[in-house]
């Protein structure tokens, strides 16, 4: 009796954390962890056709984008390794918008 309760026990703490979400990965450039700095950038928006000098910080895939103005919007990258920060592409889910943006690193 002592084992089925040991085992029961052990199948619902095992089922309990192979149900929790698992953390997203930090955004990394050249190795190192660059989540929740903030830099600036150059952003092109494919719905305005217009360049916007923002400052971004990066979130795991994601990147908010602060406009001087006031106000901001979240765009996902392709991955969460940046090869070049002066070519991301991003993509708002919320607007169906394409950005490129040239961060400084």
């Amino acid at each position: 009796m002592f084992n089925v309760r040991v085992i029961a026990v052990v199948t619902a703490i095992a089922c309990m954390l192979g149900c929790l979400p698992q953390s997203a990965n930090a955004a990394e450039y050249l190795g190192n962890d660059v989540d929740g700095e903030a830099f600036n950038c150059t952003a092109f928006s494919y719905s305005t056709g217009n360049y916007y000098n923002l400052v971004c910080e990066f979130d795991g895939d994601d990147v908010i984008l602060y406009f001087p103005k006031g106000g901001h919007i979240r765009v996902t990258m392709d991955s969460d390794e940046i090869d070049d920060p002066s070519s991301i592409s991003a993509f708002d889910y919320n607007r169906a918008v394409y950005w490129d943006l040239d961060v400084e690193m």
